[in-house]
């Protein structure tokens, strides 16, 4: 396994990207969006850190053969090429769904466990540097999500017993409203209907209210992935 030390530091790297321009941020934002399951892997509120960079090898997946050695294919969905032309080099990892195109210090040759890393064109390993990780992660949970319907169908399915019982789910405790919002559309759906018009217009009801506590959090999920991914390509670039 090539475990050398890599002859460029993370920044001289990154600066030999092509800047992504204004439309392959935007697409980059709505990617991240959907890019996951993010309403099974991601808390209701408060947040998972997110943290976005620049990676030359952006769009593939990194494979090592018997020798250690790394060889780069197209993910499973985009090509390479594909994901390049929509995205530029713009990347994105959490702890809950590693990239494939990225490294963990279970990788050999990082000096911290849990260490995010890229490949350098040898193949080692570099780490993303502190003041990076600084600017460029933020908190990020299921509102997010950009189906407003699907989100709300995923919370209380995925939570309705907790909420049945007195003790409340901890991954609602730091957002009273929509706590207390899910816990009466549980116990409300619960309670049955009388037919099936009185539960289609119990839902419209319901979605509305929804709304109205999804917009402003999904609308600052996006803002703040935004700030970073702006504050990322400042530090990178404009220093």
């Amino acid at each position: 396994m090539n475990q050398s030390m890599p002859s460029e530091t993370y920044v001289q790297i990154a600066r030999t990207l092509p800047r992504p321009s204004p439309a392959q941020s935007d697409r980059f934002l709505q990617h991240v969006a959907v890019a996951q399951r993010w309403i099974q892997l991601l808390p209701a509120d408060g947040g998972v850190p997110c943290v976005v960079f620049l990676n030359p090898h952006a769009g593939q997946q990194p494979r090592r053969d018997g020798a250690g050695q790394v060889a780069f294919r197209d993910n499973n969905r985009l090509s390479t090429e594909q994901y390049r032309a929509a995205f530029g080099y713009l990347d994105y990892v959490t702890p809950l769904a590693h990239r494939p195109s990225e490294l963990t210090s279970s990788d050999p040759g990082l000096p911290q466990r849990d260490d995010y890393a890229i490949f350098d064109a040898a193949g080692r390993a570099v780490a993303l540097p502190a003041e990076l990780l600084a600017v460029a992660t933020c908190t990020l949970n299921a509102t997010i999500h950009p189906n407003m319907a699907m989100l709300l169908e995923a919370l209380t399915q995925r939570d309705a017993a907790p909420l049945r019982q007195p003790s409340v789910p901890a991954w609602l405790q730091t957002d009273v409203e929509l706590r207390t919002f899910v816990a009466e559309y549980v116990r409300e759906e619960l309670a049955g209907f009388q037919c099936p018009d009185d539960q289609a217009a119990w839902e419209m009801r319901q979605l509305h209210a929804f709304q109205q506590l999804y917009v402003p959090r999904h609308d600052e999920q996006i803002a703040r992935l935004r700030s970073v991914l702006n504050a990322m390509i400042s530090w990178i670039y404009d220093r």
